[in-house]
């Protein structure tokens, strides 16, 4: 069973003074988040690519599992705000993923794309900003005309609250060819959204552009569960995903702390993780792929939060 490190959790799971995010479908306890205390060191995150899955116009809400099978994840999200080192309210999370078996909702008859090969990260003439310009130009070609439907599973955006902190309730990520096991996010300010619970994704300032990554003892935990074995695609290891090394670079953390919710992963799994951003910082979304305006999920939320 995978166990968190004493070092790790007390700086997450710790203070009666801290915020605190129920689960109530595990119905077990409230686990408390100190943020300011779990991001002991104010580090920026890395800029990655976007990837060729990313849709425009996400629903507003933050339960996105919809109907998919798989491992229960409610991944807490703290945005921190470099220029202070202060945890960032109203900065708009979106988030998206593949599903158990490695596709994406909106992308479902669409072939996986292969990232190109990059040297290893250790390779001080091949900076970050040049692996994400690589995967840039093959995110541009395999974006044209890909999108396939108008699903809307594993994808959706929401607010940090007035602590920096936003909970998803999700699942745990399938594989698929050519990369790691990870979970893409972006973060915004000064977001608008449309009276039909949709994000208006190029309307504010994009802050950061990142991917989240799992130690491999959990992913081998979770792919051993019945809903990941029909999975057709060859999986990568995280030591040979150049992107996870671009993002784990610099020193920025792009692994969640996780804590198991029961006795095995199957009883779901809570997972933390701070992302630095400097709101001075710019960056741009290539990928042009939108979701239909008028769509609407399962999960989407009534809340209609003040754009900031």
């Amino acid at each position: 069973m995978y166990t968190l490190s004493l070092s790790r959790l007390s700086l997450g799971l710790l203070a009666l003074s801290s915020l605190t995010i129920a689960h109530p479908e595990d119905d077990k306890a409230d686990h408390p988040y100190d943020l300011a205390r779990r991001q002991n060191t104010c580090i920026v995150a890395p800029e990655v690519t976007e990837g060729p899955y990313f849709i425009q116009n996400e629903l507003l809400r933050n339960d996105i599992r919809e109907d998919q099978p798989g491992v229960d994840l409610f991944l807490d999200i703290g945005v921190i705000d470099i220029r202070t080192c202060q945890p960032l309210p109203r900065a708009l999370v979106e988030i998206w993923s593949c599903n158990s078996t490695g596709f994406y909702s909106s992308f479902t008859t669409a072939p996986p794309a292969v990232p190109p090969a990059l040297p290893a990260s250790t390779d001080p003439l091949y900076t970050n900003s040049a692996i994400r310009s690589a995967i840039i130009e093959l995110d541009l070609s395999n974006t044209t005309g890909r999108k396939t439907d108008e699903l809307t599973w594993l994808r959706g955006a929401y607010p940090t609250n007035d602590n920096g902190m936003v909970e998803f309730k999700t699942k745990y990520p399938g594989y698929y060819s050519g990369r790691a096991i990870h979970i893409h996010t972006i973060v915004t300010t000064n977001w608008t959204y449309l009276t039909n619970g949709t994000v208006v994704s190029k309307s504010g300032n994009t802050r950061h552009i990142g991917q989240i990554f799992f130690d491999e003892e959990l992913n081998d935990q979770v792919l051993a569960t019945a809903a990941y074995q029909n999975s057709t695609q060859v999986r990568l290891e995280n030591y040979r995903d150049g992107i996870l090394s671009a993002q784990n670079s610099h020193g920025h953390n792009a692994f969640v702390d996780p804590v198991m919710l029961g006795e095995s992963v199957e009883d779901g799994i809570l997972a933390y993780i701070t992302i630095g951003v400097d709101t001075g910082f710019e960056t741009s979304i290539y990928t042009n792929n939108t979701g239909e305006p008028t769509k609407t999920a399962p999960g989407s939320s009534p809340l209609r939060p003040r754009a900031t």
